[in-house]
């Protein structure tokens, strides 16, 4: 579902299912972010891969270091 939001250039619906699913209760481990964002990229979307890192990295759910290049 978040690879076919961001296909369709829709990040920031990506960002705010992520934020449903924190404030749900569950927060996933900071690699599933990474793993995420290096799967978009993986598929060819590279643009909106570093669109999502950047947001994640605003919202300090993941740190540059940590995050895909």
């Amino acid at each position: 579902m978040l690879r076919v939001l961001c296909k369709i250039k829709k990040v920031d619906t990506v960002i705010e299912v992520l934020q449903v699913m924190n404030s749900g209760g569950y927060c996933p481990p900071k690699k599933v972010y990474s793993d995420i964002i290096k799967g978009i990229a993986a598929t060819g979307m590279r643009e909106e891969a570093v669109e999502l890192q950047q947001k994640l990295i605003a919202l300090n759910v993941l740190k540059e270091e940590a995050a895909f290049d």
